[in-house]
């Protein structure tokens, strides 16, 4: 008997499906063509053309006698006429021989100070150069930092670098002295 009745609703779910098919095939009907026409008789699209591109000018860089913009010559050159403009200041910092002369101050990190042979070292990093030593007397920092002290880390001292800038304020050279400390002991001034 559940055969039958199983079979039986099989035939009437199909049967169902097929006149809701039929149905959906007779088209559409009058009244939405008619209202589809009316609106159509208003409409006027016109779709605007692409617009013209114009070429950009090609600029070649000739070199001849000049210094490629980016190269540290260049910016050798305008700390030397910036120096001859307000009559003296620092020589240019070799940035092959101190390579954290390049790098501004506030991006060194101090990562710990030592001793070796009576000489305070300290262990510097940057985000771009990796770790390295440095003493007293080497350059630090873009605004031609000198190392004057390494104060090691003990329990009443906090490590740090003491290092003297020669900066152009108003067009005269000042000394200013800034400190590197070890993260966390204080801050950079």
């Amino acid at each position: 008997m559940s055969r039958i009745a199983g079979h039986c609703g099989r035939a009437a779910m199909t049967f169902a499906m097929a006149l809701a098919l039929a149905a959906c095939s007779q088209g559409e009907p009058e009244d939405v063509r008619a209202w589809m026409q009316e609106s159509a008789k208003d409409m006027k699209g016109k779709i605007p053309g692409v617009p013209e591109i114009k070429p950009l000018p090609v600029i070649t860089f000739e070199p001849n006698d000049r210094a490629a913009p980016f190269s540290l010559d260049k910016l050798f050159a305008e700390a030397a006429r910036a120096r001859a403009a307000s009559g003296s200041g620092p020589k240019p910092v070799n940035p092959d021989a101190y390579p954290f002369a390049r790098v501004p101050l506030e991006s060194i990190r101090l990562l710990g100070t030592m001793t070796i042979g009576n000489q305070p070292v300290a262990v510097v990093a940057s985000d771009r150069d990796t770790p390295r030593q440095v003493r007293v007397g080497d350059y630090l920092g873009q605004n031609h930092g000198r190392i004057v002290s390494i104060r090691a880390n003990t329990e009443s001292n906090d490590g740090e670098i003491v290092i003297k800038e020669q900066v152009l304020e108003k067009g005269v050279w000042v000394e200013r002295e800034s400190r590197v400390t070890l993260p966390g002991q204080g801050e950079k001034k």
